[in-house]
């Protein structure tokens, strides 16, 4: 050996790449340094809706302790000039209280209102057929009369259907005078018909018997009796003089009557009259 040459240095063994944690075994990674961006946060806007209310009713169901409770029905009004039938409700139930609702709205007039809302998002409880049309109405106020019935009147007619079971087919039919609950239909809509008959009752709502097309449905209550004087008589009357008119239908909330020949824990959804039109 020369004294010029040097011992060759063992050459250590080449290190692993250090993929995950797990590879790294006991070695402490340092994560790189990250600096933070500021983020200006906005609000989301609510969507806000306008539409006429057409129909309210009135019940006991506002509370648990018999409080009345309103619904309504509202046309909607789309930027191309259209509408579709809508069912606003408060957040938190089914049914506006007295104090929930303006005043303006829970009056009984021959003209409809314009209300405007922002929509929320309807709970996982609420269920169908009621859930395609409900809205979740927030800070709902009373905007003014609708200016002008005869085009609301226009688009109802629009809307007016000739046939029953182009709405409900018929294997969504409970009985002659309800639906089946939880399917996809609508929960409102409009039919050309006419009251065939106006029976009034000494208590509770008058009933009708409503024609539609080639089909007959008996005794029909009158949901918005409440909101009349003489639970809603005259007017019933009134449209049975019409011959033909625009029938808004709806279905209640799902009950069990009891009696059904599936059982008697089949929840039913009945047929309403909510209010007619001139046709």
């Amino acid at each position: 050996m020369s004294p010029s040459s040097q011992p060759e240095q063992p050459q250590s063994a080449p290190q692993a790449q250090l993929d995950t944690p797990i590879e790294a075994g006991l070695v402490t990674l340092t994560p790189a340094l990250h600096v933070k961006k500021e983020v200006a946060l906005r609000p989301r806007l609510s969507e806000q809706r306008t539409a006429s209310v057409i129909a309210v009713t009135k019940n006991r169901k506002g509370s648990d302790t018999g409080d009345f409770g309103y619904c309504i029905v509202a046309l909607e009004h789309a930027s191309d000039g259209t509408g579709r039938l809508v069912r606003p409700v408060p957040s938190d139930g089914t049914f506006w209280l007295e104090d929930t609702l303006p005043v303006e709205v829970r009056e009984m007039s021959g003209t409809p209102k314009e209300i405007g809302f922002e929509a929320g998002m309807l709970p996982d409880s609420c269920r169908h057929p009621h859930r395609g049309d409900d809205v979740v109405a927030h800070k709902l106020q009373f905007i003014r009369h609708a200016p002008d019935a005869n085009e609301i009147n226009g688009k109802l007619a629009g809307l007016a259907r000739e046939s029953l079971y182009d709405v409900w087919p018929h294997s969504s039919w409970a009985t002659p005078l309800s639906l089946y609950a939880d399917i996809e239909v609508a929960s409102m809509a409009c039919f050309r018909g006419r009251i065939d008959r106006v029976i009034p009752r000494d208590a509770g709502s008058p009933c009708c018997d409503l024609a539609i097309a080639n089909t007959i449905l008996y005794r029909i209550p009158y949901a918005a009796h409440r909101m009349h004087g003489d639970r809603g008589v005259g007017f019933l009357f009134q449209k049975k003089n019409l011959n033909s008119c625009i029938l808004l239908l709806g279905l209640a909330r799902p009950h069990v009557f009891g009696g059904h020949h599936q059982g008697n824990d089949v929840p039913e959804c009945a047929i309403l009259l909510l209010r007619a039109f001139p046709g």
